[in-house]
């Protein structure tokens, strides 16, 4: 059963539409590109962000024999089933932001020590993990924010306030077989704020939505709660790249960037955290302040070698370089992010390199591993 929900949105983005595509799949859950398909078919709606909470789970067997310390769950390879045909999809329209939640199987005993898997193996979307907010939270998933009992938390848990840190449900990376880097990027996805049907009475809610809270002076049909999970921080994305997408087009006059672009914005501004490996954290927290900086810098003229910062996006063949400059700043750190999407395929099938050029001399960047699409 797929179903179709579509609104107006205000704040961020306002022009925007959400359409609300959901599924309840009794047989085999369908490849993504017919998620993508059905949702793009809808009279009057052209879907440019894609944001996506589901993927490969492990059956009731193995959870059933991993619970006993018999097994380790197994991480699911990038296949022909799931990550494939979204790296297939993505080159074919280039101006579709596909996104996927990382999964919230952090801590859990796998073959391989990592549990991203599915989807968001793909090469060709943005995978997000999440970190916690500033709201305290528990070790694990409960929510018990109000004005009385945040003092009290913040002393029987000093640790319940780690905002900026990883949240120990998401899952690690890096992808089986290849050691990609996944996921992307970080977005806080503990203690969200976040919609509530107003027919959830409080039993069917403690005993569906594990660790969900309903916020200071929640009763049966508010229809607010505090809920926790990459399919939280992956929304927030979503929203990021909404408000990315109308900076380009009100800034830059860019009416359909394409993916890898938004990808290498998006990823450009992030912090890495200090202390946590690339595998885990991917390229760090999303900072939109940093993300907009080279959307609107102060000098326009960018390729012209005349703003401190900037970005281009070409179409490149082989043996074709594309040359983007930029005035030497005053800092003496500069961050440079090369996305491209790849042709489907668990390796990487047509290889970029970047180059950053200093004073005539040429530094050769690397990705995390050899099997990126990321520099």
């Amino acid at each position: 059963m797929i179903s179709f929900e579509s609104k107006d949105c205000g704040g961020i983005a306002p022009n925007a539409r959400l359409c609300v595509q959901g599924g309840i799949f009794k047989a085999k859950s369908p490849q993504a590109p017919e998620l993508f398909d059905r949702i793009n078919q809808l009279p009057d709606l052209n879907c440019r962000i894609h944001n996506n909470s589901w993927g490969t789970t492990w059956n009731d067997e193995q959870k059933a024999q991993a619970e006993l310390g018999k097994i380790k769950f197994p991480q699911f390879p990038y296949t022909i089933y799931n990550a494939e045909p979204v790296d297939r999809y993505a080159p074919e329209r280039p101006d579709f932001f596909i996104l996927f939640a990382a999964g919230n199987e952090g801590g859990k005993a796998t073959d391989t020590g990592a549990q991203v898997t599915a989807c968001a193996a793909a090469k060709n979307v943005l995978t997000v993990e999440a970190t916690f907010s500033n709201r305290p939270m528990s070790i694990g998933w409960h929510v018990d924010y109000t004005p009385e009992n945040e003092k009290l938390f913040k002393q029987k848990d000093p640790e319940a306030y780690r905002q900026g840190t990883i949240v120990p449900f998401s899952s690690r990376g890096p992808c089986k077989n290849t050691q990609r880097s996944k996921p992307n990027v970080l977005a806080p996805g503990g203690a969200i704020l976040s919609t509530r049907s107003k027919d959830f009475d409080s039993k069917r809610l403690d005993e569906t939505l594990q660790g969900a809270s309903l916020p200071p002076g929640g009763q049966l049909g508010n229809q607010n709660i505090f809920m926790s999970g990459t399919s939280m921080a992956t929304p927030a994305v979503s929203g990021y790249a909404a408000l990315l997408r109308e900076a380009l087009d009100s800034w830059q006059s860019i009416k359909q960037p394409t993916a890898p672009l938004m990808k290498a914005l998006l990823i450009n501004g992030s912090n890495v955290l200090p202390d946590t490996p690339r595998n885990v954290q991917g390229f760090g927290e999303i900072d939109m302040t940093k993300v907009l900086r080279p959307v609107k810098p102060q000098i326009a003229n960018i390729t012209g070698g005349k703003a401190a910062s900037g970005w281009t996006q070409d179409v490149v063949s082989k043996n074709k370089s594309t040359r983007l400059k930029v005035m030497r700043a005053v800092a003496l750190q500069a961050i440079s992010t090369l996305v491209y999407h790849d042709r489907p395929g668990n390796q990487i099938q047509n290889r970029m390199n970047l180059y950053v050029a200093r004073a005539g001399n040429r530094i050769n960047t690397a990705p995390t591993t050899q099997y990126e699409n990321v520099h």
